[in-house]
Protein backbone atom coordinates (compact mmCIF):
# COMPACT_ATOMS: atom_id res chain seq x y z
CA UNK A 1 0.00 0.00 0.00
CA UNK A 2 1.49 3.19 -1.03
CA UNK A 3 1.10 6.24 1.36
CA UNK A 4 3.61 8.92 0.04
CA UNK A 5 1.44 12.00 1.47
CA UNK A 6 1.86 12.54 5.14
CA UNK A 7 -1.34 15.01 4.68
CA UNK A 8 -3.53 12.14 4.06
CA UNK A 9 -4.76 10.25 7.40
CA UNK A 10 -6.60 7.25 7.83
CA UNK A 11 -7.91 5.08 11.18
CA UNK A 12 -5.21 2.89 13.13
CA UNK A 13 -6.06 -0.47 13.64
CA UNK A 14 -9.46 -1.80 15.29
CA UNK A 15 -10.96 2.05 15.35
CA UNK A 16 -13.28 1.57 12.24
CA UNK A 17 -13.92 -2.49 12.68
CA UNK A 18 -15.08 -1.40 16.11
CA UNK A 19 -17.26 1.07 15.70
CA UNK A 20 -18.94 -1.02 12.58
CA UNK A 21 -19.26 -3.72 14.97
CA UNK A 22 -21.23 -1.35 17.71
CA UNK A 23 -23.37 -0.35 15.13
CA UNK A 24 -24.16 -4.18 14.68
CA UNK A 25 -25.00 -4.15 18.13
CA UNK A 26 -26.93 -1.21 18.55
CA UNK A 27 -29.56 -2.18 15.08
CA UNK A 28 -29.34 -5.44 15.31
CA UNK A 29 -26.93 -6.69 12.47
CA UNK A 30 -24.17 -8.05 14.09
CA UNK A 31 -23.45 -10.77 11.95
CA UNK A 32 -23.72 -8.67 8.89
CA UNK A 33 -21.17 -5.86 11.05
CA UNK A 34 -18.86 -8.95 12.25
CA UNK A 35 -18.32 -9.86 8.57
CA UNK A 36 -17.59 -6.10 7.42
CA UNK A 37 -15.42 -5.41 10.16
CA UNK A 38 -13.14 -8.89 9.67
CA UNK A 39 -12.87 -7.47 5.86
CA UNK A 40 -11.86 -4.06 6.70
CA UNK A 41 -9.55 -4.89 9.33
CA UNK A 42 -7.93 -8.28 7.82
CA UNK A 43 -6.70 -5.90 4.89
CA UNK A 44 -3.75 -4.85 7.91
CA UNK A 45 -2.41 -8.49 7.49
CA UNK A 46 -3.44 -9.61 3.70
CA UNK A 47 -0.78 -8.94 1.62
CA UNK A 48 -2.74 -9.08 -1.44
CA UNK A 49 -3.37 -5.72 -3.49
CA UNK A 50 -5.66 -4.66 -6.17
CA UNK A 51 -4.56 -1.82 -8.87
CA UNK A 52 -7.86 0.25 -8.14
CA UNK A 53 -6.93 3.01 -10.06
CA UNK A 54 -9.48 6.27 -10.47
CA UNK A 55 -12.49 4.18 -12.87
CA UNK A 56 -12.28 1.92 -10.00
CA UNK A 57 -12.83 4.52 -7.50
CA UNK A 58 -15.32 5.81 -9.58
CA UNK A 59 -16.95 2.37 -9.66
CA UNK A 60 -16.93 1.72 -6.11
CA UNK A 61 -18.61 5.33 -5.81
CA UNK A 62 -21.03 4.03 -8.33
CA UNK A 63 -22.04 0.46 -6.81
CA UNK A 64 -22.42 2.64 -3.39
CA UNK A 65 -25.16 4.65 -5.32
CA UNK A 66 -26.93 1.61 -6.72
CA UNK A 67 -27.40 -0.11 -3.14
CA UNK A 68 -28.59 2.84 -1.52
CA UNK A 69 -31.39 2.89 -4.60
CA UNK A 70 -31.68 -0.67 -3.96
CA UNK A 71 -32.60 -0.04 -0.26
CA UNK A 72 -34.83 3.11 -1.49
CA UNK A 73 -36.71 1.22 -3.57
CA UNK A 74 -37.07 -2.22 -1.51
CA UNK A 75 -38.82 0.66 1.13
CA UNK A 76 -40.94 1.83 -1.45
CA UNK A 77 -42.11 -1.37 -2.59
CA UNK A 78 -42.92 -2.42 1.18
CA UNK A 79 -43.80 0.75 2.54
CA UNK A 80 -44.64 3.43 0.14
CA UNK A 81 -41.49 4.58 0.23
CA UNK A 82 -41.95 6.68 3.66
CA UNK A 83 -39.02 4.31 5.20
CA UNK A 84 -36.61 5.01 2.32
CA UNK A 85 -34.82 8.06 4.04
CA UNK A 86 -34.63 5.42 7.63
CA UNK A 87 -33.28 2.64 5.93
CA UNK A 88 -30.39 4.53 3.80
CA UNK A 89 -29.32 5.73 7.52
CA UNK A 90 -29.49 2.60 9.15
CA UNK A 91 -27.25 0.57 6.76
CA UNK A 92 -24.66 3.31 5.99
CA UNK A 93 -21.53 1.06 6.54
CA UNK A 94 -23.02 -1.29 4.01
CA UNK A 95 -23.92 1.30 1.57
CA UNK A 96 -20.55 2.89 1.80
CA UNK A 97 -18.53 -0.53 2.49
CA UNK A 98 -17.29 -0.69 -1.40
CA UNK A 99 -15.87 2.93 -1.09
CA UNK A 100 -13.79 1.59 1.85
CA UNK A 101 -13.11 -1.81 0.52
CA UNK A 102 -11.47 -0.08 -2.69
CA UNK A 103 -8.76 2.12 -0.35
CA UNK A 104 -7.85 -0.86 2.01
CA UNK A 105 -7.22 -3.62 -0.51
CA UNK A 106 -5.80 -1.31 -3.29
CA UNK A 107 -2.20 -0.34 -3.84
CA UNK A 108 -3.37 3.08 -3.02
CA UNK A 109 -4.54 4.12 0.65
CA UNK A 110 -6.55 7.16 -1.07
CA UNK A 111 -8.69 8.37 -3.97
CA UNK A 112 -9.99 11.55 -5.90
CA UNK A 113 -11.96 13.57 -4.24
CA UNK A 114 -13.50 14.55 -7.89
CA UNK A 115 -14.65 10.99 -7.74
CA UNK A 116 -17.79 11.94 -5.83
CA UNK A 117 -18.96 15.07 -8.13
CA UNK A 118 -19.24 14.06 -11.84
CA UNK A 119 -18.51 17.48 -13.49
CA UNK A 120 -15.17 17.97 -11.24
CA UNK A 121 -14.56 14.84 -12.78
CA UNK A 122 -15.00 15.51 -16.64
CA UNK A 123 -13.39 18.97 -15.75
CA UNK A 124 -9.83 17.04 -14.69
CA UNK A 125 -10.31 14.89 -17.65
CA UNK A 126 -10.70 17.73 -20.16
CA UNK A 127 -7.66 19.07 -18.64
CA UNK A 128 -5.78 16.53 -19.47
CA UNK A 129 -7.13 16.01 -22.87
CA UNK A 130 -5.43 19.27 -23.02
CA UNK A 131 -2.15 18.00 -22.14
CA UNK A 132 -2.78 20.77 -18.69
CA UNK A 133 -1.26 19.37 -15.59
CA UNK A 134 -3.71 18.59 -12.60
CA UNK A 135 -3.06 18.03 -8.94
CA UNK A 136 -6.59 16.23 -8.01
CA UNK A 137 -7.68 16.84 -4.43
CA UNK A 138 -7.01 12.82 -2.56
CA UNK A 139 -8.51 11.99 0.31
CA UNK A 140 -8.81 8.71 2.70
CA UNK A 141 -12.43 8.36 3.95
CA UNK A 142 -11.90 5.87 6.82
CA UNK A 143 -12.48 8.68 9.26
CA UNK A 144 -15.76 9.59 7.53
CA UNK A 145 -16.95 5.68 6.98
CA UNK A 146 -16.16 5.23 10.88
CA UNK A 147 -18.25 8.74 12.27
CA UNK A 148 -21.11 7.17 9.27
CA UNK A 149 -20.99 4.24 11.13
CA UNK A 150 -21.56 5.86 14.15
CA UNK A 151 -24.16 7.71 13.50
CA UNK A 152 -26.14 4.98 11.83
CA UNK A 153 -26.65 3.65 15.04
CA UNK A 154 -27.98 6.76 16.75
CA UNK A 155 -31.23 6.32 15.92
CA UNK A 156 -31.58 3.19 17.64
CA UNK A 157 -32.61 3.07 21.70
CA UNK A 158 -29.24 1.66 22.52
CA UNK A 159 -28.26 1.68 25.95
CA UNK A 160 -25.48 4.06 26.72
CA UNK A 161 -25.36 5.41 23.02
CA UNK A 162 -23.74 8.64 24.15
CA UNK A 163 -21.15 7.53 26.53
CA UNK A 164 -20.00 5.00 23.60
CA UNK A 165 -20.29 7.49 21.21
CA UNK A 166 -18.27 10.18 23.66
CA UNK A 167 -15.70 7.52 23.78
CA UNK A 168 -15.47 6.89 19.75
CA UNK A 169 -15.06 10.57 19.41
CA UNK A 170 -12.28 11.09 21.83
CA UNK A 171 -10.48 7.98 20.17
CA UNK A 172 -10.83 10.10 16.88
CA UNK A 173 -9.86 12.81 18.34
CA UNK A 174 -6.84 11.92 19.88
CA UNK A 175 -5.73 9.75 16.83
CA UNK A 176 -5.87 12.40 14.16
CA UNK A 177 -3.78 14.98 16.57
CA UNK A 178 -1.03 12.13 17.07
CA UNK A 179 -1.26 11.79 13.50
CA UNK A 180 -1.01 15.39 13.04
CA UNK A 181 1.75 15.84 15.28
CA UNK A 182 0.04 18.05 17.48
CA UNK A 183 0.13 17.78 21.34
CA UNK A 184 -2.11 16.45 23.71
CA UNK A 185 -2.74 19.16 25.44
CA UNK A 186 -4.85 20.72 22.44
CA UNK A 187 -6.92 17.35 22.87
CA UNK A 188 -7.84 17.97 26.45
CA UNK A 189 -8.71 22.07 25.77
CA UNK A 190 -11.29 20.75 23.06
CA UNK A 191 -12.55 18.08 24.79
CA UNK A 192 -15.95 20.10 26.14
CA UNK A 193 -16.58 20.36 22.51
CA UNK A 194 -15.97 16.48 21.74
CA UNK A 195 -18.76 15.62 24.21
CA UNK A 196 -20.80 18.66 23.01
CA UNK A 197 -20.19 16.78 19.52
CA UNK A 198 -21.23 14.04 20.63
CA UNK A 199 -24.51 14.12 22.39
CA UNK A 200 -25.19 16.53 19.38
CA UNK A 201 -24.81 13.99 16.95
CA UNK A 202 -27.12 11.67 19.35
CA UNK A 203 -29.88 14.23 19.86
CA UNK A 204 -29.93 15.24 16.02
CA UNK A 205 -29.96 11.32 14.92
CA UNK A 206 -32.66 10.44 17.66
CA UNK A 207 -34.72 13.20 16.87
CA UNK A 208 -34.47 12.78 12.96
CA UNK A 209 -35.57 9.19 13.66
CA UNK A 210 -38.36 10.26 16.17
CA UNK A 211 -39.64 12.73 13.55
CA UNK A 212 -39.83 9.70 10.91
CA UNK A 213 -41.29 7.18 13.01
CA UNK A 214 -43.98 9.44 13.49
CA UNK A 215 -44.15 10.53 9.92
CA UNK A 216 -44.87 6.53 9.55
CA UNK A 217 -47.36 6.00 11.83
CA UNK A 218 -49.32 9.48 10.32
CA UNK A 219 -48.94 7.88 7.30
CA UNK A 220 -50.49 4.82 7.73
CA UNK A 221 -53.34 6.67 9.29
CA UNK A 222 -53.69 8.83 6.64
CA UNK A 223 -54.17 5.57 4.70
CA UNK A 224 -56.30 3.75 6.96
CA UNK A 225 -58.72 6.69 6.66
CA UNK A 226 -58.85 7.23 3.20
CA UNK A 227 -59.13 3.14 2.55
CA UNK A 228 -62.69 3.40 5.41
CA UNK A 229 -64.04 6.47 3.19
CA UNK A 230 -63.69 4.90 0.02
CA UNK A 231 -65.42 2.12 1.61
CA UNK A 232 -68.08 3.84 3.35
CA UNK A 233 -68.69 5.93 0.07
CA UNK A 234 -68.78 2.51 -2.25
CA UNK A 235 -71.67 1.25 0.31
CA UNK A 236 -73.67 4.34 0.09
CA UNK A 237 -73.28 3.37 -4.13
CA UNK A 238 -74.47 -0.05 -4.12
CA UNK A 239 -77.33 -0.44 -6.38
CA UNK A 240 -80.44 -1.37 -4.51
CA UNK A 241 -79.46 0.40 -1.08
CA UNK A 242 -80.23 3.75 -2.04
CA UNK A 243 -84.02 4.76 -0.53
CA UNK A 244 -85.38 7.77 -2.85
CA UNK A 245 -88.40 9.62 -1.44
CA UNK A 246 -91.56 8.79 -2.42
CA UNK A 247 -92.86 11.96 -3.43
Amino acid sequence: MLKSDPRIISPPAFLTGMAVLFWGVATGNLLISLVLALLLEASRWVKTRWDFDENAHVKAFQLSLLLMAVWVALSWIEDDGRKGSLNVIKWLPLIFFPIEFAQRYGKLDRMNLNAFFYFSRRRMNLDRRAGKEVHPIQVNTGYPYTLGALAAAGGEEFSFYWVTLCVFVIAILFSVLRQRGLYWRSAIKVLPFVVALSWGMQWSMTTVYAWAKNYLNWGRFISQSSGHLVDYNSALSKPGEVKLNPK
